[in-house]
């Protein structure tokens, strides 16, 4: 660790690759897992033999060495102090077995930070680095949700899994696995199989050392572009973990002015990546990006050697697709990106169906358009409406398939809480999604694991609804629940109904939350809490949490977020046959002109289902009429202002009284045959008398009957009067003490 933490430059990395950290670590302990290949960058900095090319802003040099002009330093040394200290850390913490505080640092690549950790680890590690592929292996072995959870924990994993057995025989044992799940046939299969169904002129196959390429396409080039080629590659070494079987996929594009490989992005039919750093020179003629052998794309290869038809052209692909394993009856999985302008998917109603032609106004094809072919009836569709929306909004699935002219989807679920773009962006294992890569298209597909963990977030917002019914619940319900008369409860009904919003005012104790809930319960027939939401209101509350505003994320930057207000309406308003309850308790003790913004009018009875123009982004936005808001006031608070004039016109007021007298409060005295008990109700009732008759109190501070409920079978009085009541006592008559202890002894005389 010593020698590490002293280690010059000129040691780390050098011309004689034999003597370097570097090559040692690459290439000396190759038998103790891989992630050979790539560029020098990912050692982030290295001694070149030949100057990089002039003109890229990610690439700082001098004389000798180059290194990423990320690392923020002007010199060579300065950038190396920064990576060796990160390699010590990783050593170090490894040695300690801290492999959580690993997991954690980013300045190292993934696999190279993960093979200095295993080196240092005293073999308390899995020597496989790839992310991508500790995930097959996980995912093969048991793990559930291998694309969500850190890379520790799947390491954590493994190594349970390899139990007593050798570390090395079990690392064999992941690799025979890796081998069993790729989904193509070997190197020599396909190669054959491609040069017997293509014309003469179309293939192209040269031999080098240690590799077999064969060119898919033709020599004028498969994608229009006569400098492009794509190749197969049967690495005959074992690369990054794989065995010798691994089928590589590189692109290769050719001649002395060839652009970056970015300028193939847009190519329709192809899947392309961005340039990277890691792209390397293969000859004075051209550029190869070997996604095989990058930290950046490994994760990405990883992923579509699972599915190489996709890589490919479409003309190998066809061709790779008939050798590869057997089709299934499986369904598959989409992702529809429908603009609102032109088809609102938000519109559609369930059991709905749409066609969606082949073609573009143009006459063109869609891009993408072997999606569209090799959609199937049953399939299901993710349906995403994009700008200015951006979220999923519903569930569709393939009525009918593509025929000539177009293809059919019908709406099978609307989404109550549509789920953002940027929920999924930061969510790990979608990020390889074909739509996520290049956006432009209307039909992408989705595999299943990314389909899963997009039907994770749907329903933690969207559950299915239960099995069961829902608990019936209407006035007579509430009466027994809540100590109003039945005069109260009509007159709460024709003010909510009529007005959609209510405040229920009054002093702490009167059970305004309690009723409030009650309330929304005996209007829609039923217990269904999946259509009542309920906040509490304070000095740090704002429009930004209520309606939408950006939020810090884990990038760094500021993301649009949706407020929960804004995604209540939008469940409501997919639901427009039942009643939905919102409600918000201590509503006074917000600034509600900054929490509502322009809501303040949309909330309105008169303005219900009637869109305005977003603050925040180009959306017509309205509040549906078939939600209500039922606020709480506490009218004894001294701290609190009254609300705000502007919003009053919209609220109907409803004061919330101590329910001692009711009949219901009544009889649960009885029932609790404590003498001491009715003598304290006595008591208080006598006390709201005199708060009721004092000028700087009055009614809204009584006591209310809720100190009394829910007592249990072991409740203590003296508790309730010496720690609840009294204390609220002292606060109101704070400057007269001899109306305090008067009032307070009462309370306890009532008791003995």
């Amino acid at each position: 660790m010593e020698t590490l933490k002293d280690m010059p430059l000129d040691k780390y990395t050098n011309l004689n690759k034999e003597d370097s950290f570097c090559y040692w670590l690459e290439s000396r302990t190759y038998d103790l897992g891989s992630f050979w290949g790539g560029s020098s960058y990912k050692f982030l900095i290295y001694r070149y033999n030949k100057r990089p090319a002039e003109g890229d802003p990610r690439v700082t040099y001098d004389d000798k060495y180059a290194w990423y002009s990320n690392l923020g330093k002007a010199t060579a040394e300065e950038a190396y102090k920064l990576v060796r200290d990160e390699i010590v850390k990783v050593a170090t913490l490894a040695n300690d077995g801290d492999f959580e505080a690993i997991d954690g640092l980013d300045r190292l690549g993934h696999s190279y930070k993960w093979k200095i950790a295993f080196l240092y680890s005293n073999e308390n590690l899995i020597p496989i680095y790839n992310r991508g592929m500790l995930q097959v292996v996980a995912n093969e072995l048991g793990m559930k949700n291998v694309q969500r959870v850190k890379t520790v924990e799947i390491q954590k994993f493994l190594m349970e899994q390899k139990g007593e057995k050798d570390l090395y025989e079990f690392y064999d044992e992941l690799l025979k696995i890796l081998d069993s799940k790729s989904k193509v046939n070997s190197f020599e299969d396909i190669k054959a199989t491609i040069i017997e169904k293509l014309e003469e002129d179309d293939r192209f196959v040269a031999k080098k050392s240690g590799k077999d390429y064969l060119w898919v396409g033709t020599k004028d080039g498969l994608i229009g572009n006569d400098a492009c080629h794509y190749e197969i590659v049967n690495d005959s070494n074992r690369r990054a973990g794989h065995s010798k079987s691994t089928i590589f996929v590189e692109m290769h594009h050719e001649g002395r002015k060839a652009k970056p490989f970015k300028a193939l992005q847009s190519v329709e039919g192809i899947k392309t990546f961005p340039w990277t750093i890691y792209g390397e020179r293969l000859n004075e003629k051209g550029w190869s990006i070997k996604e095989g052998e990058t930290n950046e794309l490994t994760n990405t290869l990883i992923q579509e050697l699972y599915g190489l038809d996709n890589v490919i052209g479409e003309k190998a692909k066809d061709i790779i697709k008939e050798n590869s394993e057997a089709p299934t009856d499986e369904k598959q999985y989409w992702w529809l990106s429908a603009l609102p302008k032109i088809w609102s998917l938000a519109s559609m109603k369930v059991g709905e169906e749409q066609d969606y032609t082949l073609y573009n106004e143009r006459g063109n094809k869609r891009k993408i358009y072997q999606n569209f072919l090799d959609a199937k009836v049953g399939d299901v569709v993710i349906g995403y409406e994009a700008r200015p929306t951006k979220q999923i909004v519903g569930l569709l699935e393939i009525s009918k398939a593509a025929d000539d002219h177009a293809i059919y989807f019908k709406m099978v679920e609307k989404l109550p809480s549509p789920i953002d773009l940027s929920s999924l962006k930061s969510t790990d294992g979608l990020e390889n999604m074909e739509y996520m890569r290049n956006p432009q298209g209307s039909l992408f597909k989705v595999t299943p694991d990314e389909f899963d963990i997009i039907m994770d977030l749907i329903r933690d917002d969207n559950p299915l609804p239960k099995e069961e019914a829902n608990e019936p619940y209407g006035k007579s319900e509430f009466l027994d629940d809540v100590f109003l008369t039945y005069k109260d409860y009509d007159q709460l009904e024709n003010l909510l109904l009529r007005k959609k919003n209510l405040i229920l005012q009054g002093a702490p104790g009167v059970g305004k939350t309690f009723a409030a809930k009650r309330l929304a319960y005996a209007l829609m027939g039923e217990k269904d809490d999946n259509r009542v939401v309920q906040v509490q209101f304070h000095q740090n509350y704002s429009y930004e949490d209520f309606v939408m505003g950006y939020k810090p994320n884990e990038n760094a930057g500021f993301e649009l977020k949706n407020g929960i207000f804004y995604k209540f309406c939008k469940r409501a308003a997919t639901d427009r046959d039942h009643k939905y309850f919102f409600i918000i308790d201590e509503i006074n003790r917000g600034n509600l002109s900054k929490i509502f913004g322009e809501l303040l009018m949309l909330i309105e009875n008169d303005y219900r289902d009637k869109p305005i123009q977003m603050s925040y982004r180009e959306e017509h936005f309205a509040v549906p009429s078939n939600l209500y808001i039922i606020g709480m006031m506490n009218t004894a608070d001294r701290s609190l202002a009254m609300i705000d004039y502007a919003l009053r016109p919209r609220f109907s007021f409803f004061e919330m009284k101590p329910g001692f007298d009711s009949p219901q409060f009544k009889d649960y005295i009885q029932k609790q045959m404590d003498p001491h008990l009715n003598q304290l109700v006595k008591a208080i009732i006598d006390l709201n008398k005199v708060i009721a008759n004092d000028d700087s109190l009055g009614s809204g501070f009584c006591i209310g009957h809720s100190y009394l409920c829910n007592l249990g079978y072991h409740y203590n009085l003296e508790n309730i009067v010496e720690y609840d009541i009294i204390p609220m006592l002292r606060e109101y008559w704070f400057d007269n003490d001899n109306l305090f202890n008067q009032e307070a002894q009462k309370l306890r005389n009532a008791l003995k």
